[in-house]
């Protein structure tokens, strides 16, 4: 046999979760991403984060309202 991976067990037969989610909610919601290793290692911050600095709910509401009134 050449280079045969081992078999995954389904998600119903793993080990408990830890946390509040149950293991298959982790599993279809994330596709269990805290199982594995962080993908941005490095000391950069998330785009998430940076746009989350910038716009704020009220400053869209208020771009979207001034823009109507342009409008």
């Amino acid at each position: 046999m050449a280079n045969v991976s081992p078999r995954r067990a389904l998600p119903l037969l793993t080990s408990p979760h830890g946390g509040g989610r149950s293991a298959l909610t982790c599993w279809f919601r994330c596709g269990n991403q805290c199982a594995h290793d962080v993908q941005n290692p490095s000391e950069n911050t998330y785009f998430g984060d940076v746009v989350a600095e910038v716009v704020s709910r009220r400053g869209v509401l208020r771009a979207g309202t001034l823009g109507a009134l342009a409008v």
